[in-house]
């Protein structure tokens, strides 16, 4: 199977992660998946990717992506479109270079592509609105 990814980078190299996946709540992307805990990854982990889902307060996730990125660790995290189904997978160690994977819950057309006009419309539209981005790039893999 194909791995889809939206790549990017946001305008001001000085925002961090926290107050980017705040930016991403906004617009209608969670933390918390239906059974209201977070799926993500915690300090210390080294690349590991070591995945745990928690029951955290939105407080309790900052510090958690605050300490990643301070430590120079990848935070990685995904993110669950409210008004429905959709997941992606946020990965970055700086908001330089960002990547968005889309196979958790991914919108597709049909069993083999993924709906990449509604991830723009649903997401990077709202970035670009925002002036948190000026450009990003689909990536397909396999």
């Amino acid at each position: 199977m194909k791995n889809t990814y939206i790549t990017f980078s946001c305008i001001d190299p000085t925002q961090d992660l926290a107050s980017l996946i705040e930016i991403f709540q906004e617009i209608g992307w969670s933390v918390y998946n239906k059974e209201s805990q977070v799926e993500l990854t915690f300090p210390g982990d080294f690349d590991c990717f070591d995945w745990k889902k928690v029951e955290l307060s939105k407080r309790e996730v900052t510090q958690i992506i605050q300490k990643k990125e301070d430590a120079g660790e990848p935070v990685a995290i995904n993110l669950f479109y409210e008004q429905g189904n959709e997941g992606l997978l946020f990965c970055a160690k700086n908001t330089a270079d960002i990547s968005l994977g889309i196979s958790i819950y991914a919108r597709r057309i049909d069993d083999r592509h993924v709906d990449m006009y509604w991830y723009e419309k649903h997401l990077m539209d709202s970035l670009l609105e925002k002036g948190i981005i000026s450009a990003y790039r689909f990536e397909v893999i396999g």
